[in-house]
């Protein structure tokens, strides 16, 4: 953090910087006073999550037992790259079964991996 800290004062460019974090609360107050704004992007809704599955599901034939809006209620706290490694993960098990269609099962499957992903990481 010093180090950055003192790059950002030191920095004789005509550049504008950008950064990205997903753990703000463990950047200390001096780190966010170089900045002049601040952008804060939140977890999807509901309809956006249901957008989300549509897009990454798109990738591959899925069954029509898929329900989106179900899926979209389950995953409440995710964000939008955790829909896409559930989605990631569904495919792959799809491929490496050999099959043509992303089931409901390959979906539940993965969203479990995820909830143990998720548990295993400390909350930020």
């Amino acid at each position: 953090v010093n180090n950055f800290i003192q790059m950002m004062d030191t920095i004789q460019s005509h550049s504008i910087i950008i950064a990205a974090t997903n753990h703000q609360h463990l950047l200390d107050k001096a780190v966010w006073r170089r900045f002049d704004d601040i952008v804060y992007f939140d977890l999807p809704n509901y309809q956006r999550r249901i957008l989300l599955f549509e897009k990454y599901l798109r990738v591959l034939k899925h069954s029509s037992d898929i329900p989106l809006q179900q899926l979209s209620r389950r995953t409440k706290n995710y964000s939008a790259a955790d829909i896409a490694q559930v989605c990631k993960e569904a495919l792959r098990k799809c491929i490496i079964e050999g099959l043509e269609e992303v089931t409901k099962d390959h979906i539940m499957q993965a969203m479990a991996k995820q909830k143990q992903r998720k548990n295993a990481i400390p909350d930020e």
